[in-house]
């Protein structure tokens, strides 16, 4: 396969330092186009359009870079002459695994199980063997020759510094462990890159041959909104792709999914009808089964009606929303407060004080002439404080909520009840669906905010209540990292200089 790669900025170094060197025996670069520059870059001469078109290279690939719109106008330029062959680099992967470049490579993932658990589906269709050690299980770290390559994975929802710090230990350690430096690689090269695709998965069967199915999962710790959200855009790929999407929340870990509950059942099927006409049985029996991880690329939304409420699901939301909304107006603002992670995550947006959010609410329904509150919040003590505010004006769900001293991120708190993991979800999903029965939406940026307002025609205000997001790194580390991008771009500028005609 032979490309030209098109792009500078930081994930252009990050495709040479990382990428190139897993894929250099499969794809042929036969140069590196940029038209701001003339000279070499990492050793490929550096191209214009026309000497790129010459070359009749197989594929344009893009590496983002974060230079103003070079990006942009260079894939304009490039699609004109190329059309379908113009590729970002998880579509460049996307290929190789289809065309099994990578199933002779044995694969370790080292260090957190959490993100292992989030960002190792589909590997096993991927490489020829993948095993994962636990950074706890360090005496694990055995005949290290086996390996092709590690991906470290690290702690999750801390800062980027902190990410830093834990790469560089488990670096070390696997390191002293024997692994030559070139074999490890930060799970960032995996989640950027082979997660970002999508994933031919094995299978037995032989069923559908003529039908391509697109498998989707939840990851992580997301809750109901990101789910929805996520098959919304799954949907919406699907469309434009030529596949039959359908929801797996069975046998992938989930936040609802009960501990005994892997491959027996599918908690997506408890609220939603399942969004094709297969299940899940007869997907894995057919011939063409793909895995969708494609989730931070792509922003389309299908259209939100195609979501239709599980029976059961529709009756408990329709009760709600008879028992809880007035009958003589219409006039009811949606209210959206955030507490547990969102106080301390980094990169969530900070949540104003419980006081503070109401005079804003106040103002919001006295400027827009709304009578009522429909409050959707996680923390107990914000339902209080807007009773006190609003009196008889307010209402909202008898869901089990946290204290506002509870600061753990909400996908890993439980209640002690039975069936909690089906109630939470249930819970969550009431909610969402009530938001969007209102006039008017106000409140945190959050995913629930989106799931409200997605092609909401009847919306009248749309408003985000929320501070700055929370900086994830503290000054000194910020200013470190500009210097050095500020160095890199410097011997960048003397290395073509030294080649420029």
């Amino acid at each position: 396969m032979r490309v030209v790669i098109w792009g500078t900025g930081d994930n252009g170094e990050t495709f040479f330092e990382k990428i190139y060197p897993i894929i250099k025996n499969d794809v042929e670069i036969v140069g590196f186009a940029d038209e701001r520059y003339r000279g070499y870059f990492h050793g490929f001469p550096i191209l214009t359009p026309k000497e790129s078109e010459r070359l009749a290279p197989d594929y344009i690939i893009f590496t983002e870079s974060s230079v103003g719109n070079t990006h942009k106008n260079a894939h304009q330029i490039v699609s004109e002459k190329y059309a379908d062959k113009v590729l970002t680099t998880g579509e460049l992967f996307s290929i190789l695994i289809e065309k099994g470049f990578f199933e002779d490579k044995k694969v370790l993932f080292y260090g957190c199980k959490q993100s292992y658990d989030v960002e190792s589906p589909g590997a096993d269709s991927v490489f020829e063997s993948t095993e994962f050690i636990s950074d706890e299980e360090p005496e694990k770290l055995i005949d290290s020759d086996k390996y092709d390559f590690v991906f470290i994975c690290p702690i999750r929802w801390v800062t980027e510094e902190e990410t830093k710090r834990y790469n560089q230990k488990i670096r070390k350690c696997l390191i002293k462990t024997g692994i030559p430096y070139e074999k490890i690689f930060d799970e960032k090269v995996w989640a950027d890159f082979y997660v970002r695709s999508v994933i031919r998965l094995k299978t037995n069967g032989e069923k559908n041959p003529d039908k391509k199915f697109l498998i989707f999962h939840p990851r992580g710790l997301g809750g109901l909104a990101v789910v929805m959200q996520d098959v919304l855009w799954v949907m919406d790929y699907a469309d434009k792709h030529g596949f039959i999407p359908v929801v797996d929340m069975m046998n992938y870990q989930n936040i609802y999914l009960p501990s005994d509950g892997i491959g027996r059942v599918n908690p997506w099927e408890w609220y939603f009808q399942q969004i094709s006409d297969y299940n899940l049985s007869e997907v894995y029996e057919s011939k063409n089964v793909y895995l969708f991880s494609n989730y931070m690329d792509y922003t389309d939304f299908a259209d939100f009606n195609r979501l239709i409420l599980s029976d059961k699901a529709r009756e408990e939301v329709d009760k709600e929303y008879v028992r809880l909304f007035p009958k003589n107006t219409d006039r009811v603002l949606g209210v959206i407060y955030r507490g547990t992670d969102y106080y301390t995550a980094a990169g969530h947006p900070n949540p104003l004080e419980p006081e503070e959010f109401a005079e804003k609410i106040n103002r919001i329904m006295e400027n827009n002439q709304f009578e009522y509150v429909f409050l959707a919040t996680e923390v107990y003590e914000v339902t209080e404080i807007f009773k006190k505010r609003f009196g008889e004006k307010c209402f909202f769900t008898d869901q089990r909520r946290f204290s506002s001293s509870e600061r753990n991120f909400l996908g890993t708190l439980h209640f002690d009840r039975a069936d909690d993991e089906y109630k939470k979800g249930m819970e969550y999903l009431t909610v969402l669906m009530l938001l969007r029965k209102c006039k008017g939406i106000a409140g945190a940026a959050c995913t629930a905010h989106a799931i409200a307002t997605v092609q909401h025609d009847g919306l009248e205000c749309n408003t985000i209540l929320s501070l700055q997001a929370r900086n994830k790194d503290n000054h000194l580390s910020k200013n470190i990292r500009f210097i050095k991008k500020l160095l890199r771009r410097i011997m960048r500028i003397l290395q073509i200089g030294a080649y420029s005609k």
